[in-house]
């Protein structure tokens, strides 16, 4: 059977290595004993201080998660990382960060600026970039002046290359690896394009957060196996078609270190490798 169908266009999506944050039950995605090692120390609880049950302010700290997740995109070594508060009992919802609630980043020693946005689904959200070789990495979360959870990091994931060939119903990716890391395919997708206008079919082949994408070698797979089709099949339907394999990797020897089981610290680095078939 071909997926690829002239009536439909599938739009790829890129998958967040929101992994954890988007809707962060505090869990990762990834193997890393390092992102999923459990949280100790003592959970601080403060009381609610509004009534409002959509913001910060209307639950008990010991209620709320503190979920931050870093993003190293090997293409450029930027940084970029998104934090928030929500609430265990519903992780897929954010909370406003409000009254005397704050959220304060710092690397080596120095305040993070924080960009701050709000939408109803995610509730406050503070995006910012950090630089990828400081020593430190600091997280706080306070009410009132005290400190209900913070965290610290002393590294970042580091960046990898990639390098692929297609060879007829063949595909090869080499990861060029750091020591110390675990890697691991995300989502694999086949984009083409047709000869008589720009309408463009994707087909994509998401893959579970369990760990079954992780990679002890490169990566090797066949077109026919992940997408149902051969190339000769494309070849005779489509103008151009390209496979893209997004990849992720996460560090074994980062020292992390959190107050308690109700703050989430998750980095990981990227990759995206683009092949083109026709």
């Amino acid at each position: 059977m071909n997926y690829l169908s002239k009536s439909i266009a599938i739009t790829l999506t890129t998958l967040l290595i929101t992994a954890c944050g988007g809707g962060g039950s505090g869990e990762s995605k990834g193997s890393n004993n390092n992102n999923n090692s459990e949280n100790t120390g003592s959970i601080v609880t403060l009381p609610a201080t509004s009534q409002d049950i959509s913001s910060s302010s209307g639950h008990n700290t010991s209620k709320l998660n503190f979920n931050t997740n870093i993003i190293v995109d090997s293409r450029d070594n930027s940084v970029s990382a998104t934090t928030k508060i929500y609430n265990y009992a519903d992780h897929q919802t954010g909370l406003r960060v409000d009254q005397s609630d704050s959220i304060a980043i710092f690397a080596d020693g120095q305040a993070v600026t924080l960009s701050e946005y709000f939408s109803i689904d995610m509730g406050t959200q503070y995006h910012f970039t950090l630089p990828i070789n400081a020593s430190s990495y600091e997280f706080q979360y306070t009410r009132n002046g005290t400190i209900v959870a913070q965290g610290s990091l002393d590294s970042l994931p580091q960046a990898f290359g990639v390098s692929g060939t297609v060879n007829g119903d063949d595909i090869s990716i080499s990861l060029h690896k750091n020591a110390d890391h675990t890697y691991e395919y995300l989502l694999e997708s086949l984009t083409c394009q047709y000869n008589i206008d720009d309408m463009t079919a994707v087909v994509r082949n998401i893959h579970s957060r369990n760990g079954e994408g992780v990679l002890t070698g490169d990566y090797n797979k066949k077109i026919s196996t992940l997408f149902d089709t051969t190339l000769d099949s494309l070849q005779s339907e489509f103008g151009t078609c390209t496979v893209e394999v997004d990849f992720s990797s996460e560090s074994n020897s980062i020292n992390r270190v959190l107050s308690s089981k109700n703050i989430s610290i998750f980095s990981f680095s990227t990759q995206l490798a683009v092949l083109k078939l026709f």
